[in-house]
């Protein structure tokens, strides 16, 4: 009896084979679901060719896209020269029709591929599908709906409501842009596009700033410079003088003229005749004008070119931290796989060894 019960005590201890601590499968169930999440980023072949055919894809029609923004020009140059003969003319015509049945092609491909959720409002991609559609809807109007209306009412349509139509389709070179981002050959492009689109709210502020500045002066310059000039020409004068005197209040005679006079002077667009005019009359009037220019054209547009490559330095470090933060969660990714693997084998390994005793 004692022989059998130590027997079934070393059976109940050789059944009884210890498992892994709660602790271990905790931490290689959370290792496991990080590599899960890391390897779910991960591109298999069927989505690159997917990626491919997409690329492919938007490659074909934005050189689509760029020969009817060529023939559209053509068009308008056609209009008014009318320097092509009948079979251009009927050329350019039919190019249109062409053009607009591809794009509508790709309208209904896409919708067919990518359902109605790309085009979501919501998201930017979404906004840009959706103003494409209204460019088309202004293509198909202008080249099958109201052509097809002017035959039934037999009615004229004025021709500059077309051509505003018809230059709205020119809007579809944005659209290259997708493509400037995807290819390589076009990094450069692509920089420069995105740092123009970065630079958009510096530069909507510095035109704020210099329409200020140019206001201020030029309320300045009226009480300064046209009134004297004003008080002058009352005087009494001989005819030539007289005729200068009329000609500078041409262009400096109220706010608006004053104003353009000094956008001028800014973009420095032979702007030394006209100061040297007012010398004429006012031996003083350089340091007004030359003031203007330290403030607008040496002080702000400085300014304003160190403000825009900040923003592009920053924007270049924003990209290299991105691409830091794939590498890092692609090492991360291998040690825990590499951990996971580990764990597993000692796992087995001790299991086996249980079994052995």
């Amino acid at each position: 009896d004692d022989a059998s019960d130590e027997e079934n005590g070393d059976g109940q201890l050789g059944d009884s084979k210890p498992s892994p601590s709660s602790m271990e499968r905790l931490t290689a169930s959370m290792k496991l679901q990080h590599l899960t999440s890391a390897l779910s980023t991960t591109r298999t072949s069927s989505e690159f060719d997917t990626e491919t055919r997409a690329w492919k894809f938007e490659m074909l029609f934005s050189i689509c896209i760029l020969l009817n923004c060529l023939t559209i020009g053509m068009q308008s140059h056609q209009q008014v020269t009318h320097k092509l003969d009948a079979t251009g003319d009927c050329i350019l015509s039919f190019s249109e029709h062409v053009f607009t049945a591809i794009f509508c092609f790709e309208i209904i491909a896409r919708l067919c591929s990518d359902g109605w959720t790309t085009h979501s409002p919501g998201s930017w991609e979404g906004r840009s599908n959706l103003f494409d559609m209204a460019l088309l809807f202004t293509g198909v109007l202008i080249t099958w709906i109201v052509p097809f209306i002017t035959f039934l009412t037999k009615a004229d349509v004025p021709g500059g409501a077309l051509c505003v139509l018809c230059l709205l389709r020119s809007f579809r070179l944005a659209r290259l842009v997708r493509v400037f981002r995807e290819v390589r050959y076009f990094r450069e492009a692509w920089m420069l596009i995105r740092k123009i689109g970065g630079s958009i709210r510096t530069l909507w502020w510095t035109i704020v700033v210099i329409l200020f500045a140019t206001y201020s002066f030029a309320i300045a310059g009226l009480a300064l410079i046209v009134e004297q000039l004003i008080t002058i020409q009352s005087f009494g004068m001989d005819a030539v003088d007289y005729q200068r005197i009329d000609a500078l209040l041409a262009i400096l005679g109220g706010l608006d003229k004053f104003m353009f006079t000094l956008v001028q002077v800014l973009m420095q667009d032979s702007f030394h005749s006209i100061i040297r005019e007012v010398m004429y009359f006012l031996p003083w009037a350089w340091v007004f004008f030359y003031a203007y220019m330290a403030v607008g054209c040496v002080v702000l547009m400085n300014l304003v070119t160190a403000i825009i490559v900040e923003n592009a330095m920053e924007q270049s470090q924003q990209d290299q931290k991105a691409v830091e933060g794939q590498e890092g969660s692609g090492d991360r990714c291998g040690e825990a796989l590499g951990d996971v693997v580990q764990s597993d084998g000692l796992r087995w390994q001790q299991h086996h060894q249980l079994e052995g005793v």
